[in-house]
């Protein structure tokens, strides 16, 4: 991308840094997955090219466990970027591959097409939260697949932490700015602030932390973005318990009724 795979090298330093495995029968520390995306540009439309981009990328992060392709390409070129998909598994250059940004008849289809070849598609991703739409049908559609759901900006854009809503607080940069400001006033909105306030406290929890929770009960793994370590350690806050149900529906109508942000990808076959 435009930083020149700046993210993979940092995330390959990080875990090089890791303690190395334990001589068997000793236990291990668990390692963690390490995966990325290729998005569909000018000069990445062949399947040779989505080959050549995941050893670049193997050569920046030591591994990749799972590669994931990150927008359905247009035109001819899926046909082709979902060739190089399958020949990064079968070449062993990943464990797994993965989906973002498609719908469930897209995800049907890809997953038919790749099954042809033994390929099992182990991921999809799409924006998913409380002011997204069609979650649910998403997640219907991963589990029959057996694709596992994940859960990019499930704070939308950090709208559901409340952070913006406070007195005083100054708006974020656009996108996040012009968001707030057209759900700022309205009223369903805020009351979907007031349940995940309300449910927090009873709790012990931030909204973010319930929010987040809110996905996982949902069957997502969520994907959340993190600029410091105050945001981490309240992020793993979100883990290790669960809403109830009657938490998780009462969430669910407040998210009916909320205005949603942008249409979700989800949503585009």
């Amino acid at each position: 991308g435009d930083l020149d795979g700046r993210s993979e090298s940092l995330l390959g330093q990080f875990d090089a840094g890791l303690p190395a495995p334990l001589p068997w029968p000793l236990p291990s520390p668990r390692r963690p997955i390490l995966a990325t995306k290729w998005a569909p540009k000018v000069w990445m439309l062949s399947r040779e090219s989505l080959v050549e981009s995941c050893k670049r990328s193997i050569g920046r992060m030591g591994r990749v466990d799972v590669g994931q392709l990150h927008w359905p390409p247009a035109f001819f070129h899926e046909s082709q970027l979902l060739d190089g998909l399958g020949d990064v598994y079968e070449q062993g250059l990943v464990k797994g591959v993965g989906l973002s940004n498609y719908g469930p008849q897209g995800l049907q289809g890809v997953v038919n097409r790749l099954a042809e070849r033994g390929v099992p598609v182990a991921t999809a991703q799409v924006q998913f939260s409380l002011l997204t739409e069609n979650n649910d049908a998403f997640v219907e559609t991963c589990l029959e697949l057996g694709v596992k759901p994940i859960a990019y900006s499930p704070l939308c854009l950090g709208l559901l932490s409340g952070k913006y809503n406070e007195e005083g607080a100054t708006l974020p940069p656009p996108p996040r700015g012009w968001l707030l400001g057209a759900l700022s006033g309205d009223a369903n909105f805020k009351r979907l602030l007031g349940v995940l306030d309300e449910i927090g406290k009873g709790r012990g929890k931030t909204r973010a932390q319930v929010a987040i929770n809110w996905c996982v009960c949902k069957g997502a793994m969520p994907l959340v973005g993190v600029k410091n370590v105050i945001q981490a350690e309240e992020n793993l806050g979100a883990i290790g318990w669960r809403l109830s149900d009657n938490e998780v529906l009462e969430l669910d109508r407040a998210s009916r009724a909320a205005p949603k942000t942008q249409p979700n990808p989800v949503s585009v076959p």
